[in-house]
């Protein structure tokens, strides 16, 4: 991501909620992938979230994963379920290249996708949120 650019991604609808706008990304685990994911990107998350039936239909291998022994904070309380961390690279509007990032796995159906902060943020200058226009906006 060397080059200087704007990346402004209109809010849509999440999955599984009311119907108000939300700050939401697609993105893909292999670039030549018809299938897309839409993502919440959550700046109070730490961490990335995703279902491990989607994992699982992506034929990651889980095998070798060690569940996590206690849930991120942003999960406790709400649900019981085992997450597996594993790192994964992400496509999507911000250009051709890749981003490498931990994702933790949970075995819950009632988990939406989340990108969090950790491994994506950081891949930008700036992640701007603008209520007033419901864009997100990426700055590299």
């Amino acid at each position: 991501m060397a080059n200087s650019r704007e990346v402004i991604i209109k809010y849509e609808s999440y999955p599984n909620t009311d119907s108000l706008k939300r700050p939401t990304i697609k993105i893909k685990f292999n670039p030549q992938d018809k299938q897309s994911f839409s993502c919440l990107v959550d700046s109070g998350a730490d961490c990335s979230i995703f279902p491990l039936s989607i994992g699982e239909k992506l034929e990651i291998d889980f095998s070798e994963s060690d569940p996590l022994e206690r849930p991120p904070q942003q999960m406790s309380g709400k649900m019981e379920c085992k997450c597996y961390p594993k790192a994964t690279s992400i496509y999507g509007p911000w250009g051709k290249e890749s981003i490498s990032l931990e994702i933790l796995w949970a075995d819950s159906n009632e988990i939406n996708p989340v990108l969090g902060r950790r491994g994506f943020f950081d891949k930008f200058r700036e992640v701007c949120f603008s209520e007033q226009r419901k864009e997100l906006i990426l700055r590299k």
